[in-house]
């Protein structure tokens, strides 16, 4: 009787310690499953699992632990950061966790999550341990430099470099710092600097591509911008600024390519994208396109009627496309004018030596025949007068030939010669085509 009596509660507490024992394996084992699924990529029954255990177990660091992995992974972040926060305020580093690891995760979250403050005060907090991950260094410059504050970024980099000086990305983003407060030089040696780590770096690539443009050395620029052009991250970026060297080059349909690429993979600035379509239109008014300009111009009016002088630029395009081809050249704008009057120089087979627009609107021109480079030269003007093209006006160029020591000339009018100004170039070497025999001419020039 004594036995049994000793023996029911002896029981009872085995009872509870095994059931006890089998609840805890119980609970670590479902969490070894949730983990195990969270590996595997299958979030959502990870999560189910997660969301029953949490319901009786809230003060299991490790459950909200995973749910924020989740949840970040998911693309959920404020759900992510709530559950990290809750592993912060339950104090129990138990389970493998510690609090800097926990911090730069949230740290994380918040940055995608575009709290960038946040995500700055959790890293800076977790430099205050012992034994850090300093790559805690880069994320904080990566911050500082998105926020413009240059000098400290480069404080958090050195820092870094300082500790390990074999990170390429590191060299890098003390470069881009640099860059951005316009000390070239010291941007440029940092990024050679990154590149001889890592050959590959497609960003470091992209701003010494943008250095050299600002320098004018614009063959190096465009070495350098072809590998960020391969990598989607960049692709954009080394496209449009491919474009404006070609542009700047005066090599257009180039031009046009790359910045027709850049719209293509697109880019959330607005203003950005309306400003490639503006350059599109023209590098295709440079190439006399003016049909291709001008529906350019009208998609950045339909977007943004306010835009640069684009209003102004649809009314003069509109006005040359509706008229014939006489018309349009006597009414073009000075850099159309220029681009036709040289398409008509080189029909008469003429290659042109120097070119001048001076204030009284002739468009001055030294060419020599093409079959004979070298040996004559020949002053052509281009005259856009409604009125007849009197003596006077022969005269003056008559003077230029001499200053020039050119002694054959071309004069070309929108209009009629008068007759004195005919008999003035009776005995001069100097040619007249006027508006009869300028129409002809226009007509067989592709423009």
């Amino acid at each position: 009787m004594i036995v049994f009596v000793l023996l029911v509660p002896i029981t009872i507490i085995f009872i509870f310690i095994i059931y006890g024992l089998f609840f805890r394996e119980d609970i670590n084992s479902r969490i070894e499953k949730a983990e195990y699924f969270i590996n595997e990529g299958n979030l959502d029954i990870a999560l189910n699992i997660l969301k029953d255990l949490v319901i009786k177990h809230k003060d299991n660091p490790k459950i909200h632990f995973l749910l924020g992995d989740i949840y970040d992974k998911k693309g959920i972040y404020e759900l992510a950061e709530q559950e990290y926060n809750k592993v912060l305020a339950l104090k129990k580093f138990a389970f493998g966790l510690n609090e800097p690891e926990i911090r730069i995760k949230l740290g994380d979250v918040y940055y995608k999550d575009k709290k960038i403050d946040e995500a700055l005060k959790e890293f800076i907090i977790v430099t205050q341990f012992e034994n850090f991950d300093i790559r805690v260094y880069i994320k904080i410059a990566e911050i500082l430099i998105e926020k413009k504050n240059y000098r400290e970024a480069i404080n958090y980099i050195e820092k870094f470099i300082k500790i390990d000086p074999t990170s390429a990305f590191a060299y890098f983003l003390l470069g881009k710092a640099y860059f951005c407060l316009e000390q070239l030089n010291l941007s440029e040696t940092n990024l050679l600097n990154a590149i001889k780590i890592d050959n590959q770096l497609s960003e470091a690539h992209l701003y010494l591509g943008l250095i050299f443009s600002k320098k004018g050395e614009y063959d190096k620029s465009l070495k350098e911008l072809e590998y960020p052009q391969k990598d989607k991250n960049y692709k954009f970026l080394a496209s449009y600024e491919k474009g404006k060297i070609f542009q700047f080059k005066g090599i257009y349909e180039t031009a046009i390519n790359n910045y027709k690429n850049a719209l293509e993979i697109g880019t959330e600035d607005k203003n950005e994208e309306l400003e490639i379509k503006y350059l599109i239109a023209e590098c295709y008014s440079k190439l006399n396109k003016f049909e291709e300009a001008l529906s350019y111009y009208k998609s950045i009016y339909n977007t943004n009627p306010n835009y640069r002088d684009v209003r102004d630029k649809i009314l003069s395009y509109q006005e040359l496309k509706d008229v014939d081809i006489f018309t349009r050249f006597l009414k073009a704008p000075k850099d159309e004018f220029i681009k036709i009057s040289q398409k008509i120089v080189e029909f008469l087979n003429f290659n042109i030596s120097e070119i001048n627009l001076g204030k009284d609107g002739i468009l001055d021109i030294i060419a020599f025949k093409k079959e004979e480079k070298g040996t004559e030269n020949y002053l052509i003007e281009i005259i856009r007068f409604e009125s007849e093209v009197g003596e006077l006006t022969l005269r003056e160029m008559n003077s230029k030939m001499q200053d020039l020591q050119i002694y054959r000339g071309i004069c070309i009018c929108t209009s009629k010669f008068t007759e004195n100004a005919i008999l003035f170039t009776r005995n001069r070497a100097i040619e007249l085509i006027d508006k009869e025999k300028l129409s002809e001419i226009l007509e067989k020039i592709k423009l």
